[in-house]
Order: structure tokens, then C-alpha cells, then sequence
């Protein structure tokens, strides 16, 4: 008898054991454990959603140069299109100038074609209504007089802050007018065409003409380029432009 109870006092030893090392095999989630899988899945869900939003920004800055270069694309066709009516806005009295614009002075026959010489945007030939819209009104005026050696009624208008003297003419003492002669002084400004002003140099001037002047009449202080009686005639000081006169300088 004593023997078989201590085999079963053996045995139930033996199964509590068992059954310790059964439970010690499970582990069980603490609160701790459930807050940091929490934590891992916030994680997840925070980095996806920065991956959205770097996704939407990407898409947002790719729509906006999109957008950048049709507006680009946009004003350039508009600038074309406006050049392109501006071209048709001309007269065709205005195309017609630009076709038969020389890129230098007008000789026929040794004498200077003056309608093509300019000081400024002025020549010989324009109307006094043309003059005023370049200049304004002149700040001094002559009186109408009648000129002997060629019949015809002349008057000088003078511009003294723009160095320009315009001369016009007419063939009767209350008809029409038009400007004969232009004078540009050391004080001028404006372009006096070919890309020459005063300060220019002789040898510039020179290298525009080239062998059409007037030898008789030309000196070391002057160059006249067709004749006096028709021409371009240059003045110098010190080898450099201090006035141009255009027009008749004899009858």
C-alpha cells in the first residue's frame, strides 16, 4: 500500500510539472505589447500618408509648370500675333517707304537725292504739319520774305534747345510750304542718318560717301557731298562733325 501511494504522490508530481512548463511556454500580451503594435500601425499610416502627400505635391508642382509653360507658350503666340498685325497696320504708302529704303545715300548723275538725307526723322520735302509732329511748334520764326536770286517765298523756323534749324519755302507769299533746307548745330542730338551724328569723325563720313562729293568745294574743314547747290555739306572741328546742312547752299 505505502508503496502504490508513493507512485501516485510520484506521478502527480510529475503532471504539475508538465503543466508549469506548458504554461511557461505561453506568453502573455501585456498592455505594454498592445501599445507599441498600436504605435507601429499609427507608423505605418503616418509614412503612408507623407508618401500621398509627397505624391500630391509632385502632381501639384508638375500641373503648375505645365501650366507656366502653355501661359509662356501663350503670351509668345500673342507677342507673334501682334507683330504680325502691326506689320498689316501699315499703309501701304508706309510698306512701300520700308521696301525702297536704301542702306546708304542716293546718287543720279553725281547729285544727292536730299529726301533720303535726315536729321533725325526729318527731310527735305515734309510739310510743316510733319515738322510739328516731330518737334513741336518752333520757338522762333523769320518773317515770310521773298528770295530774289529764285522767286520763291522762304522762312526759317529755329528749334535752339534741339540745335535744328528747319528752312521752308513756298512759291507764293501765303502757299503752301515745304522744307527746302535743315540745319542740325553742335547742340543737335538726333541721328543725322548712316549711322553718323555730330562728333563723328572726317574719315567717318568719308567711308559713307566715298568719291561723291564736291571737290571744288571741299576743304579740310568741310565735306560737301553732291553740290552746294544740292547736297549734304558737313563741317568740322578738329576732324569731327560740328554741323550738317542740308539743302541749297547757292542759287
Amino acid at each position: 500500500m505505502q508503496h502504490r501511494a508513493w507512485l501516485a504522490a510520484l506521478s502527480l508530481a510529475v503532471g504539475v510539472v508538465a503543466c508549469d512548463d506548458e504554461q511557461g511556454d505561453t506568453k502573455a500580451v501585456t498592455p505594454a505589447d498592445a501599445k507599441t503594435a498600436d504605435a507601429k500601425t499609427a507608423d505605418a499610416k503616418t509614412a503612408d500618408a507623407k508618401t500621398a502627400d509627397a505624391k500630391t505635391a509632385d502632381a501639384k508642382a508638375a500641373d503648375a509648370k505645365t501650366a507656366d509653360a502653355k501661359t509662356a507658350d501663350a503670351k509668345t503666340a500673342d507677342a507673334k500675333t501682334a507683330d504680325a498685325k502691326a506689320a498689316d497696320a501699315k499703309s501701304p504708302d508706309a510698306k512701300a517707304a520700308d521696301a525702297k529704303a536704301p542702306s546708304g545715300p542716293v546718287f543720279v548723275d553725281g547729285n544727292i537725292d536730299l529726301s533720303f538725307e535726315s536729321v533725325g526723322e526729318l527731310h527735305v520735302g515734309m510739310t510743316p504739319a510733319e515738322v510739328e509732329a516731330k518737334l513741336g511748334k518752333p520757338s522762333k520764326t523769320t518773317k515770310i520774305q521773298e528770295e530774289g536770286a529764285t522767286g520763291e517765298f522762304v522762312q526759317t523756323w529755329r528749334y535752339p534747345a534741339a540745335g535744328i534749324e528747319v528752312g521752308l519755302s513756298a512759291t507764293t507769299k501765303n502757299g503752301a510750304q515745304t522744307v527746302r533746307s535743315l540745319s542740325a548745330g553742335p547742340t543737335c542730338k538726333l541721328p543725322l542718318g548712316w549711322g553718323l551724328a555730330i562728333g563723328s569723325t572726317r574719315a567717318e563720313v568719308e567711308a559713307i560717301y566715298g568719291s561723291n562729293f564736291e571737290a571744288e568745294t571741299t576743304t579740310p574743314e568741310t565735306f560737301v557731298a553732291g553740290s552746294i547747290y544740292g547736297g549734304a555739306i558737313y563741317t568740322f572741328v578738329d576732324g569731327k562733325v560740328t554741323h550738317l546742312f542740308l539743302g541749297a547752299a547757292a542759287e
